[in-house]
């Protein structure tokens, strides 16, 4: 029996995470799986037949590829492990400092923390992740990406959040850059008068009720700008419902 006949749907999920298992501690996995794995078994073994060999576009059975080697496999999943530290820790090595101080950073942001190098990481083809950017060419194109976007000027922090949902939504728009559209001058003024209307109003109050106990919003003016547009998308949302009218009258 060929070794793809001997997993399905059903099971497949189970062997790959033994085989995730047997790749990080041989030792750690039953004797008989080691001797399986041992005996030449690679990762697309451990795929479903139908799987294993994908149809062409023109309908007939495609030759399947070369099954990867243990190193390959090896160095996909180092890669993979990379791509979710710069999501999990990523702001530990965001410039956050305006005096330009050098970030904590983390060793799980360093490809050698994953027992991968530069060299071998820019070999990897990015494929294997469904999440990555479409044009990047190797894992190395997609480091720089990383790079960029998790350890600039803002520092994201949201892999802690248990609704799964709301973190992959998090996710998305943070990679996809959509938060990041640039603000026309008119928007640019209008949010510098904002800021200076907060500033203002936290000096006034601070010089008016001098050991007064009070909240300061010092630190985070910019939640005032946020909560306008929060409350101006609101009220068109409401405003373009239908039955809005009546239920105002």
């Amino acid at each position: 029996m060929d070794r793809t006949e001997l997993f399905d749907a059903y099971n497949v999920a189970y062997v790959q995470a033994l085989f995730e298992q047997y790749l990080q501690n041989p030792a750690a996995v039953d004797a008989r799986w080691r001797a399986f794995f041992e005996g030449g078994t690679t990762g697309a073994a451990l795929l479903p037949a139908q799987v294993a060999a994908p149809v062409s576009h023109t309908g007939t059975a495609a030759q399947p590829a070369e099954p990867a080697s243990l190193t390959q496999l090896r160095a996909a999943r180092a890669a993979g492990e990379l791509v979710d530290a710069y999501r999990l820790h990523g702001h530990r090595a965001a410039r956050l400092d305006p005096l330009g101080s050098e970030p904590p950073g983390h060793p799980m942001l360093e490809p050698e923390f994953h027992r991968i190098t530069a060299t071998e990481l820019a070999t990897v083809p990015p494929g294997f992740m469904h999440d990555l950017p479409a044009g990047a060419a190797t894992m190395g194109e997609v480091l720089a990406w990383l790079r960029e976007t998790y350890t600039g000027t803002i520092g994201y922090e949201f892999e802690h959040l248990q609704n799964p949902a709301h973190r992959e939504w998090l996710r998305e728009q943070i990679e996809s850059g959509a938060h990041r559209t640039p603000l026309s001058a008119e928007e640019q003024q209008r949010l510098l008068a904002r800021l200076t209307e907060v500033e203002a109003l936290e000096q006034f109050l601070h010089r008016s009720y001098l050991g007064a106990k009070r909240f300061s919003i010092e630190g985070t003016d910019m939640l005032v700008p946020m909560l306008d547009t929060l409350i101006g998308a609101a009220a068109d949302r409401a405003r373009s419902c239908p039955g809005a009218a009546s239920a105002g009258g």
